[in-house]
């Protein structure tokens, strides 16, 4: 065999190697950025007693069951906003610890503006929804940065009122470095976080006592009849009382006529002494 046919044989071979060296070169590029890319899971729970005080707990990342679902529910419409802080986390990992900087996290006013990480950029934001049937859920995807300790911070920024009132204790901010570990796989990683804040307490609204109406004082109308039985005793004693004199009166006009008509009579005068 020539070099000439040689050369024609190993051509089309060459291409096919190229091709297929081609074809693992893009899906090994395919693979990397799969792998750059996290989505994050909000599962936003809300408790339903407005006097509760839950312990904090922390998240590890993974797809859980819902810890005392009896007591709290979905929260939906909460805005939670989603800010890369590699770069102002990068400065204060050159002073202190990633425990000590979580930490601050956990203990900041979130009455306050978001500036305690200057040098912060905004991602994006998500709006808590009702999602194959679960309420309170969020969903974000980005680019993991390929740097070193990436990291983004989720803060609650909006949250719907609950029965009129302003909740009182919003979700704690939640800081996130990369990579994940898985806590049940040492030596892998998550591409899916989920992660489970809370929310707590809100004002009550008391309702005032119904105070007792007073009725008006109604002008008293004089009766004929007797209204009570003391007044009905009154009466009735009364009435004996004019019985009696009216009957006495007139007993002793009957006996003054009778002996007046007895002076007609001689016996009868005989019998009155002089």
């Amino acid at each position: 065999m020539t070099d000439r046919t040689y050369k024609i044989w190993f051509l089309p071979f060459l291409l096919v190697l190229l091709f297929m060296t081609d074809f693992r070169v893009n899906a090994a590029n395919q693979s990397v950025i799969k792998e750059n890319r996290a989505t994050l899971y909000i599962h936003k729970r809300m408790y339903k007693n407005p006097n509760a005080r839950p312990s904090y707990t922390e998240n590890d990342g993974l797809q859980r069951d819902v810890e005392n679902e009896s007591d709290t529910y979905g929260l939906n419409d909460v805005t939670f906003g989603i800010y890369d802080v590699t770069l102002p986390l990068a400065e204060k990992l050159k002073t202190r610890s990633l425990e000590d900087i979580q930490q601050e996290v956990l203990a900041w006013d979130l009455d306050e503006n978001f500036h305690q990480l200057p040098g912060s950029q905004k991602l994006g934001s998500i709006k808590t929804k009702t999602i194959n049937q679960e309420s309170g859920l969020g969903r974000f995807e980005f680019t993991i940065p390929e740097v070193e300790n990436p990291a983004i911070l989720i803060v609650e920024e909006d949250a719907p009122l609950i029965n009129g009132e302003k909740i009182e204790y919003p979700a704690a901010p939640m800081l996130i470095v990369f990579p994940v570990e898985n806590p049940m796989q040492p030596g892998s990683y998550l591409s899916e976080i989920h992660l489970y804040p809370k929310n707590y307490g809100y004002r009550v609204k008391e309702t005032p006592p119904n105070k007792p109406v007073t009725p008006s004082p109604k002008p008293h109308k004089p009766s004929l009849l007797p209204q009570t039985g003391e007044a009905k005793t009154a009466i009735t004693l009364i009435g004996f009382v004019i019985v009696v004199s009216v009957g006495v009166i007139g007993l002793r006009n009957k006996k003054k006529k009778r002996n007046i008509g007895g002076f007609k009579h001689e016996k009868d005068f005989k019998n009155i002494d002089c």
